[in-house]
């Protein structure tokens, strides 16, 4: 908008909003005015969030434009501007108030909605905080009202589409949308007030006064009432007056006298000596009958913690992990000398100076047999002397010295995030995910911590003491009664150090454990996080497919694929091996791939031809009383029902496979096909009960295909791992049209997984749960491409298609698909140079054919052996150059097309009509430079990269520099820094002006690769540098600056005669290690 038009807009508001001071924090910033008026040109309305609107205040002392380095189509840099989103401040409500006042503001001035409409609805917002909730309920927050704004511009954005225009003389477009929508039900909805959530009933005791019914000092009864228990029944009314306090606080202030537990180890209870307990009011409480100076001794009921653990000891069925958190919850707690906010639990032996028994052991016994029971069927090859329940415990860095060389078990009982424990075992430390189930780890010889968590954090740990030895043989013996697995002297007495890894477990253990996800009955491959030490990336099978969609979307997120189908379709997603699993061989050969290469995925698409429901007159195949095949069918259709009979067979056999290998597992299918009818069938008759269950545990979820971008509506269902594919449900919600089915192919006259649209095979491929593999460090090495990746604008074309290429070779891993490769080719290890391996999952092709095709170039494979790496220039063309370069340096006349054909190498020369002296110089230059070309040397091995990060810094006329090596393999940790000689820096000043800092930062690596050029020859190096001009020089090998075009030469040629590889990364400058050895020593 022009500011004469901006101008007037505000002067007009100045007049009609008397009242109203238009300052500079008021006044809207012109940029929100340009995105209001940019809604009217679109005639698209969109909501504008608190935050965005800014005044002319934040922008006149904002940054509105920041740079951005762009490279051109003849590959020099261009610096350009780009202007940055301000944002405004909105913490408080009268910040939040003037936000919203401003965007009423620019509204106005655009002229799209009035400022007494949008302030109506503000104004009605901000009473909603103000207004008193009715009992029981909770003002409205602020939050609320931003969810009710974000609401009511959606219904506005809805319902004025197609009706945005502005005239004169009419009101506002948007007023009467704005009005309506300030009362949708929706939008109020948003402001109601909210229910408190229950406050939980925590109540401490106090030591009773004397009313009604007790009896003072001298038999007289206390204060307020005469005689004996003449207010109630057992004091029942002072009881619920009076709160409680902890049971710990009770033990600690029992009178003297009196003892927690009987001689045979029964709990006492206290609270019902109080006349405080939850079983008041019967006739007695066993435990209370030992302390006399209750005034209720009794015996009968047992009450407690004890009671409860009683029964779970009894109980048939194993223990569980939420059942120990109940009973934990009812148990006196200690403070955690680890964490003062925690709480534990503890049993077994302790060794101070002495070694003895917990109290637990005693006052507690069927607690401890409970959680040893839990233990015995977790971890049935732990033995331990002792344990501890921790209770939202994050402990500091520590080793246990009092323990033995014995693993540590940590074992958790509820949901939480985070948590994991760092075991300092190696560098970097291992990180053991304890959310994930139980750990292992050697306590006594790695320092080790708890990291922060999110949720309730509580675990049980197991440890053996080293002073278990100097045990008594009584005390011994109750331990093994409570059902401690002791460990042997010789087992105290090693010193082997076990690993820091995750213990195992099978479905029926995972069941007893409350984990994020669930994974009881369900089966789920817990797959290690990918990352660059990861042998291959994580398989996916699909079967019964006809055009691999699911692989083919996979594949894009990372997954290896093996789709699996009776026949490949000209129009599929990707490669399909032909497999007819209906036969019972060809089903063994995928079951012994699995074997050899595990699946991490099945996905069965069942679009089965005879389990389709009869419509019409057709015939139908199936039926409610004959699912394997109605009698009396056609030749072709009883041919049809019985191969998909066999179909859902071998479905079944593959399910048990993931059932054993606890593999994710998906299927897809209409969600009226008779075909879930036959392979549930199928499952039970296959048993055993456990694959049963776990395949009815499967989630259901029914969807629309409309609803995923499909242009036609078909009912699907899917059957599915319920922790990894979930949200997948959703109904036709009749807000668009649909069209007929039309087949995909013409080919395909039914319902297939072709015809699956693509953004559900994508949201499903990614809820597989498993985040994107990560290929190798530096592209260069990668040696797999599958068809699904290869971009449309790739560099290279395929020659032809001869299958039998190796790929693996040269360090790479094993493929999930090499196994099912065409027959015939070359054999292992041999190379035709026009073909490229073609498999049923994607294409491979080596280095060679990847060099040769995209860079044009020979690549030699003899030395890849020896771990090197040569690249040169094919036979005959640098012949070919120079031959040309040789007539032109001759003096000979030259047309426009030789020297065009010469661009590459020698592109100033192209305005030159004639044969200059000029060129003729750059010819003889062009020449001696292609006479001293060497082959590129460079190492061919996949170890880790010495890491080098490199600064620089100029101030006041003096270049300073730093850098930071980190490299793995030899474990060095350098660090270096210096000063650029004055005399250099007046030369770099001479030739490029004031402003030298990219020649410091370019300096500080080609000083760094001379210092330390002893150690670097034949290693692959990682530079990360924060100047980007800088970095883009030396990605380029070039620079219009003739003094960093100088350093940058220097580097290439310490590159080359190192026969090192050098990869250029950006580091942002705040995180950018080499910053501190770079500055001055007076700053550092």
């Amino acid at each position: 908008m022009p500011l004469a038009e901006r101008l007037t807009r505000l002067k007009r508001q100045r007049g009609e909003l008397k009242g109203l001071e238009l300052d500079v924090h008021t006044e809207p910033g012109h940029a929100l005015v340009d995105r209001v008026q940019a809604m009217l040109d679109s005639a698209q309305v969109l909501h504008i969030a608190p935050d965005k609107c800014i005044s002319r205040h934040d922008e006149i002392l904002g940054d509105k434009s920041e740079q951005k380095l762009s490279l051109e189509a003849d590959g020099n840099i261009k610096i350009t501007k780009q202007a940055s989103m301000l944002r405004c401040e909105t913490t408080g409500e009268l910040k939040l108030r003037r936000c919203f006042l401003r965007r009423a503001l620019a509204f106005d001035q655009v002229g799209l909605a009035s400022f007494t409409a949008l302030e109506s609805w503000h104004n009605k917002m901000f009473q909603a905080l103000l207004d008193a909730p009715p009992a029981g309920y909770r003002y409205t927050t602020v939050q609320q009202i931003l969810a009710a704004d974000q609401k009511l511009w959606q219904v506005v954005a809805q319902e004025s589409r197609g009706d945005i225009s502005i005239s004169v003389g009419l009101p506002a477009p948007l007023d009467k949308h704005i009005v309506a929508a300030s009362n949708n039900q929706f939008v109020m909805s948003c402001l109601t007030h909210l229910p408190k959530p229950p406050e939980a009933l925590v109540q401490t005791w106090r030591p009773h006064k004397g009313g009604k019914g007790d009896k003072g000092e001298n038999g007289k009864g206390g204060k307020g009432g005469k005689g004996k228990n003449k207010g109630g029944k057992n004091n029942q009314s002072n009881a619920e007056s009076s709160p409680n306090t902890s049971l710990k606080e009770l033990l600690d202030s029992l009178p003297e006298g009196c003892v927690r537990a009987t001689e045979e180890g029964r709990f006492i209870c206290p609270f019902f000596n109080k006349g405080i307990c939850r079983f008041q009011k019967r006739k007695s409480c066993s435990p209370a009958a030992a302390n006399d100076s209750s005034p209720n001794l009794n015996s009968g009921v047992d009450c407690g913690p004890e009671a409860v653990a009683k029964r779970l000891v009894q109980q048939s069925r194993p223990i569980t992990a939420a059942q120990l958190v109940d009973l934990f919850d009812a148990l006196p707690r200690d403070e955690c000398d680890r964490d003062a906010a925690g709480v534990s639990f503890s049993a077994g032996l302790y060794a101070r100076v002495k070694v003895g028994l917990r109290k637990a052991c005693k006052l507690f016994p069927w607690t401890v047999q409970a959680v040893n029971r839990f233990v015995a069927s977790l971890l049935r090859q732990a033995v331990y002397t002792s344990f501890a329940l921790f209770s939202e415990v994050q402990t500091r860095e520590h080793r246990d010295t009092q323990n033995s060389f014995l693993p540590n078990y940590v074992i958790p009982l509820t949901s939480f995030e985070g948590g994991e424990i760092t075991v300092h075992e190696s560098e970097p430390p291992v990180q053991l995910h304890v959310s994930k189930g139980p750990v292992q780890f050697c306590a006594r010889h790695y320092r080790h911590s708890t990291a922060p968590f999110q949720g309730r954090r509580m675990v049980l740990v197991l440890f053996a003491l080293q002073a278990a030895t100097k045990a008594t043989s009584d005390d011994q013996a109750c331990l093994r009664r409570l059902g401690f697995p002791l460990p042997s002297v010789k087992q105290l007495n090693s010193t082997t150090v076990c690993p820091s890894v995750s213990v195992p477990l099978d479905i029926s253990q995972r069941a007893l454990l409350s984990l994020i996800p669930p994974s009881a009955s369900e089966g789920c491959n817990s797959l290690d996080a990918p990352g660059p030490s990861q042998a291959k990336p994580p398989v996916v099978a699909e079967c019964l497919t006809s055009a691999g969609p699911i692989s083919a979307a996979a594949m894009l997120l990372g997954w290896d694929a093996a789709p699996v189908g009776p026949k490949c379709l000209a129009a599929a997603k990707t490669p399909v091996i032909s497999l007819d699993v209906s036969d019972s061989s060809q089903l063994q050969d995928l079951l012994n791939f699995d074997s050899t290469v595990i699946v991490d995925w099945w996905h069965f698409p069942l679009f089965l031809k005879s389990c389709s429901r009869a419509r019409g007159t057709a015939p139908a195949c199936r039926d409610a009383d004959n699912i394997f095949g109605c009698p009396s069918l056609s030749d072709s259709a009883a041919a049809q029902v019985l191969h998909d009979n066999q179909l859902c067979q071998a479905a079944t056999s593959i399910l048990f496979r993931a059932f054993e290998s606890k593999a994710l597992v998906s299927l897809v299918g209409p969600a009226r096909s008779w075909c879930w009818s036959v392979l549930a069938k199928c499952v039970k008759t296959r048993g055993p009960s456990a694959f049963v269950d776990w395949y009815f545990n499967l989630a259901d979820q029914e969807l629309d295909t409309c609803m995923y971008g499909s242009p036609f509506v078909t009912s699907l269902l899917v059957k599915a791992s319920s922790h990894a594919f979930h949200g997948l449900s959703l109904s036709c919600d009749k807000s668009h049209s649909h069209r007929a089915w039309t087949p995909p192919h013409p080919t395909v006259n039914h319902f297939c997984d072709m015809s699956l649209p693509s953004q559900l095979c994508e949201v499903r491929s990614a809820a597989a749960n498993q985040p994107h593999y990560l290929p190798s460090l530096i592209p260069e090495f990668k040696l797999k491409l599958p068809l699904a990746q290869v971009p449309a604008t790739a560099d290279f074309k395929l020659l032809s298609r001869t299958p039998g290429s190796g790929p693996g070779d040269f360090g790479e891993p094993e493929s999930a698909t090499k196994r099912f490769k065409a027959k015939g080719g070359a054999s292992r290890g041999s190379f035709d140079k026009d073909a490229v391996s073609l498999d049923m999952a994607g294409i491979y092709h080596t280095m060679e054919e990847h060099l040769e095709l995209a860079c044009a170039l020979s690549c030699p494979l003899t030395p890849v052996s020896g771990g090197v790496l040569a690249v040169e220039n094919k036979p005959g063309r640098l012949e070919k150059i120079s031959q040309m370069l040789r007539t032109i340096a001759s003096g000979k006349d030259v047309s426009r097309s030789d020297v065009a054909s010469l661009h590459g190498l020698i592109n100033f020369a192209g305005p030159f009509l004639g044969n200059t002296s000029e060129l003729k110089q750059a010819c003889a230059l062009a020449l001696d430079v292609i006479a001293q070309c060497r082959p590129k040397r460079c190492p061919a091995s996949i170890s880790p990269p010495i890491v080098l990060y490199t600064d620089g810094a100029y101030e006041k006329g003096i270049g300073t520099w730093g850098a930071v090596l980190i490299d793995q393999p030899s474990g060095a940790r350098w660090a270096f820094g210096g000063t650029v000689d004055s005399s250099l820096v007046a030369h770099w000043k001479r030739e490029a002006g004031e402003q030298v800092i990219c020649q410091v930062e370019a300096f500080a690596l080609a000083i760094v690769l001379y210092g330390i050029r002893g150690s670097v020859k034949g290693r692959s190096i990682l530079a990360f540098i924060d100047n980007d001009p800088c970095r883009y020089g030396f990605i380029k090998r070039y620079s219009p600056s003739t003094s960093l075009l100088r350093v940058i030469s220097l580097v290439a040629l310490l590159e080359g005669s190192l026969e090192a590889l050098l990869w250029f990364e950006r580091v942002p400058s705040k995180s950018n290690p080499a910053d501190l050895p770079s500055k001055p020593p007076a700053q550092t």
